[in-house]
């Protein structure tokens, strides 16, 4: 069994690429590690067996998350956000015009007249429409509404969406002498924190909304104080208690065909790069889970992200690892028609090559219908 926990910061989170502190470099805070979550609840885990602790054990414990959620109203609603589909692009002639609509990516077959290094068989892939600006900077999480609605070719108004989910907290840090327990000279440096609290509007009142994160795990853990991140900063775990907001929505398109899109809901872990271990040279494999034989067809993704940490068991650093960041799209067709449930099975479902990187919570994925972006959707998402 497994349960949803809300996290609730009590001080800004400190999450960052491993680089370390010094005078010499800032190393900007990020949004935190599937692997750092999951270590957090692992060790609340533990520390409620202190007479039996089991590292083995807590190793196997499958977590999900984390995922970034907006609590708003009196009742506290609970609103799912996910990492923007990088096939969704924006552009604008300079930083003041007015972004109005996005731009989808869609595979294309390459004509006679192009070459390509890409490997294998894979497809191009196009703008729809076709841009004539610089690419502009688009929101980074989307809420579930607004994520269904583009999965099923509807129109998204990039000036209606949600642009600042927290604020970064930089604190001024400085290096004691311990002979003299006075600082060090030259030695002053900042450290930088995602704070989650309710942002200050410009009318200088607090918005009514805020920012926490979410993450699945074992369904006996203690509610109270943990520690996550640099610095152990505290934070608040708390069980969520109605419906689980990590459910497909029931309205969610369904599959039909042979093609559909995943898109990672978190970074991914991959022995073969940005390609999953479970393809071939020619990029044809079972799909995990399912004894569907897919191929892919085209793949979208921002550049690598470093991943490393500190190994608290074995006192000294993780290896650095590369990982494909959140919001990557991979376009596959199947061998045969797609099930009616699989979606459903896939849903925030990981699709790492290696079992301890699924359990951590790398490489969740959403699934949705492969869009044809040439055919003009009205508001609805019905074609024209």
């Amino acid at each position: 069994m497994s349960t949803v926990y809300e996290i609730e910061p009590k001080a800004p989170l400190v999450f960052r690429s491993g680089r370390p502190f010094g005078s010499a470099s800032r190393d900007k805070a990020a949004f935190p590690w599937p692997s750092s979550v999951a270590g957090m609840l692992r060790t609340t885990w533990l520390s409620d067996r202190k007479d039996q602790p089991d590292l083995h054990a807590a190793r196997q414990l499958a977590c999900r998350g984390p995922f970034l959620v907006k609590k708003a109203g009196t009742n506290q609603k609970i609103t799912l956000y996910l990492p923007r589909p990088i096939d969704a692009q924006v552009f604008a002639s300079d930083d003041e015009t007015p972004i109005e609509a996005y731009h989808r990516m869609q595979p294309m077959a390459w004509s006679r007249d192009y070459g390509t290094n890409l490997p294998g068989n894979l497809l191009g892939l196009e703008l729809y429409p076709k841009p004539d600006e610089k690419p502009g900077r688009a929101p980074e999480f989307w809420s579930l509404e607004d994520y269904q609605k583009w999965c099923c070719g509807q129109r998204l108004n990039p000036k209606k969406q949600a642009t600042q989910f927290w604020t970064r907290a930089i604190r001024a840090q400085l290096a004691v002498d311990p002979l003299t327990d006075a600082n060090k000279v030259g030695a002053l440096f900042q450290t930088e924190g995602l704070d989650l609290d309710p942002i200050v509007q410009k009318t200088g009142a607090f918005a009514e909304e805020a920012f926490r994160l979410l993450a699945e795990g074992p369904s006996d853990l203690p509610e109270g104080l943990v520690t996550l991140g640099g610095e152990r900063r505290l934070s608040a775990l708390k069980r969520v208690r109605e419906a689980s907001p990590l459910e497909i929505p029931k309205d969610w398109p369904k599959p039909a065909g042979r093609r559909f899109a995943l898109t990672l809901a978190t970074p991914a872990l991959f022995t073969n790069g940005l390609f999953p271990g479970w393809l071939d040279a020619n990029h044809f494999g079972k799909l995990p889970g399912t004894e569907l034989g897919v191929t892919l067809k085209a793949v979208a993704a921002d550049r690598w992200q470093a991943i490393s940490g500190w190994d608290l068991e074995n006192n000294e650093p993780k290896r650095s690892r590369r990982a494909v960041p959140a919001g990557a799209t991979y376009w596959f067709e199947a061998n045969a028609d797609l099930p009616d449930t699989l979606f459903k099975d896939l849903w925030l479902q990981s699709l790492c090559d290696e079992p301890q990187d699924r359990r951590d919570g790398f490489g969740l994925v959403t699934p949705r219908p492969y869009v044809d972006a040439t055919t003009p959707f009205n508001d609805s998402g019905e074609s024209a």
